[in-house]
């Protein structure tokens, strides 16, 4: 059902991450190349964002509607699919840049990481749920929250990227490449 009537999940979102992780690839292959330490700032982000969506071709778009039936055209075009040409020009492109900055990184495992990753937190309650009351809450449980929340307090983002370096380094040291792919996905709890 998910698959008829989400037209972006059909492929364009698919090329957009594509797109997006070539530019990525390509300065981390750029910084290992000059020796840098390959930090990447947000303004980066924004512009890689930019162009991979700038680079999503309108057919891209349209053959992902047509396969969605929201438009009434033969069923020719309904069958279509997105240019397999260019999306494995892409592909060997991803795979290139990914055996020059890792070598021990299996391929299968970057394209699969998108089922691997958290994208969204599935313990959403209902806002409006009609059951809370709109009282506030007792001073007891502020001052239980303030616990709670200084016990993971961070002092700048440069200590927290520190950390989480040294728990990927300690996880992959150890050989259990499966732990890191846990850690991946419940980093956001």
């Amino acid at each position: 059902m998910m698959y008829h009537c989400q037209p972006l999940d059909q492929s364009i979102i698919q090329q957009f991450k594509k797109l997006y992780r070539k530019q990525l690839l390509q300065k981390a292959v750029a910084d290992l190349d000059a020796g840098d330490s390959g930090a990447i700032n947000i303004l980066d982000a924004v512009y890689w964002v930019a162009s991979a969506q700038a680079q999503v071709k309108p057919e891209t778009v349209k053959k992902c509607f047509l396969r969605c039936s929201f438009s009434h055209q033969d069923d020719e075009q309904l069958g279509q699919t997105i240019d397999t040409g260019e999306q494995s020009v892409i592909d060997e492109e991803l795979l290139a840049l990914i055996t020059l900055i890792d070598s021990s990184v299996e391929v299968e495992t970057y394209f699969k990481l998108d089922k691997l990753v958290s994208t969204h937190d599935t313990n959403l309650t209902n806002i409006d749920d009609p059951d809370e009351s709109d009282e506030p809450k007792s001073e007891d449980a502020d001052e239980t929250e303030e616990a709670e929340t200084s016990k993971y307090q961070v002092i700048s983002l440069q200590n927290a990227l520190s950390a989480v370096k040294n728990v990927i380094h300690f996880i992959l040291s150890r050989g259990k490449e499966q732990f890191y792919f846990y850690f991946c996905c419940n980093i956001s709890e």
